[in-house]
């Protein structure tokens, strides 16, 4: 009966040291993952400030790009307008040289 007293109290003890110990290692989980959570929460913050910061600096890229094919819009489209007044007058010089070889044959005038 001693053996046995002695036995249920050496359990006692045991389980007493194991609830202690299982008390122990919870706090430092907790500990631990309430630290792993603040640094994971900081890590986000860090990554969305990056990501604010690329996608403004992509924006702005777009509207530099945008502002940039606009003007080469307006430079072509005055080329254009150039080339144009250009093929105007040479259809005009056209005309003008065929009036003066029809002057210059009315005149039997030889170039």
């Amino acid at each position: 009966m001693v053996a046995i007293l002695e036995t249920m109290a050496s359990i006692q003890l045991t389980k007493e040291y194991f609830d202690k110990q299982l008390k122990l290692n919870a706090a430092d989980i907790k500990s631990h993952m309430s630290k792993e959570a603040n640094r994971l929460e900081k890590e986000i913050a860090e990554l969305a400030a990056m990501s604010a910061r690329e996608f403004s600096r992509v924006y702005s890229t777009i509207q530099g790009t945008s502002k940039s094919i606009e003007e080469l819009a307006r430079m072509t489209a005055r080329g254009f307008e150039d080339t144009q007044k250009r093929l105007d007058i040479r259809n005009e010089v056209a005309i003008l040289k065929r009036q003066m070889e029809t002057v210059y044959h009315a005149l039997h005038i030889s170039a």
